[in-house]
């Protein structure tokens, strides 16, 4: 098994024009808004929250329609789903926060999994050059997961039946 900090020790970092680049390579809308969806989820599983932060900011009204937007080529999810499949513990929850912060909200991915369900073991792959970083070993991220889960009353969230939970609702019901 390789610890998550291992399997992004090994991503190469990319700029904004290398995502672009990459995009267009694979026959991939270019346009700023997809350039800065995968950008920003490039910064999530490399784990750099502070660059993270600085990127939202940056955006400014907009950062909100990125951390909510899904990304084929990661993973099929959103900016929270990738910070939290690739990011365990203390991180992990901090990503988790600071996105939350930024307006996102909590969707499905493509495969049904909301981005705090406990994901089996799998491979790191790094989207970009496809290649294979380790084995993920899902008990890495479940004491983070629980927390999460208690401390933000997401348990009774975790049915098939909703698509998507936005920030009022949730802070609604309680």
């Amino acid at each position: 098994m390789t610890a998550s900090i291992e399997a992004q020790r090994k991503i190469i970092p990319k700029t904004m024009d290398e995502i672009r680049e990459w995009l267009s390579s694979k026959g991939e809308p270019t346009d700023e808004q997809n350039v800065n969806i995968c950008y920003l989820m490039h910064l999530c599983i490399r784990g750099k929250l502070d660059a993270v932060i600085a990127f939202l900011d940056h955006l400014g009204s907009s950062a909100t329609d990125v951390v909510n937007s899904i990304c084929p080529k990661f993973h099929r999810g959103t900016p929270l789903h990738v910070a939290l499949f690739w990011n365990s513990g203390e991180i992990g929850y901090q990503f988790f926060q600071n996105l939350w912060d930024y307006g996102a909200e909590y969707y499905y991915d493509s495969y049904g999994h909301l981005p705090w369900d406990q994901i089996r073991e799998s491979r790191w792959v790094d989207p970009i050059t496809e290649q294979i970083l380790g084995t993920r070993d899902a008990n890495e991220f479940k004491e983070g997961y629980k927390k999460l889960r208690q401390d933000h009353k997401l348990e009774i969230y975790e049915t098939r039946y909703h698509l998507h939970i936005d920030k009022e609702t949730l802070e609604a019901m309680g």
